[in-house]
């Protein structure tokens, strides 16, 4: 017999529970900050289950970064938005 293969979500899981004691040494307002980062790759599961890695926490971490980065992004584009209403003012 075949071995089964995890879900996706299931191995996501399972890295989560990996970092639980670091999570329990952290301070309440760290503690939400690493929900809220983790949370940040529940868009990008789908993707994630495509990629075979040995690692599968770099996945999530990449995951991660896209979406920080797409912030920046908005955000830089509101300072310069900002930015040119203030210089037509």
């Amino acid at each position: 017999m075949g071995r089964t293969i995890r879900t996706t979500s299931h191995q996501f899981q399972k890295e989560i529970q990996r970092l639980k004691q670091f999570k329990q040494a952290l301070s309440p307002a760290d503690k939400r900050a690493f929900d809220d980062i983790f949370a940040l790759v529940q868009p990008h599961l789908m993707a994630c289950g495509y990629v075979v890695h040995e690692m599968p926490m770099l996945i999530y971490i990449f995951s991660i970064l896209l979406e920080m980065q797409k912030e920046i992004t908005n955000l830089e584009e509101f300072i310069q938005e900002d930015l040119s209403l203030q210089i037509k003012e």
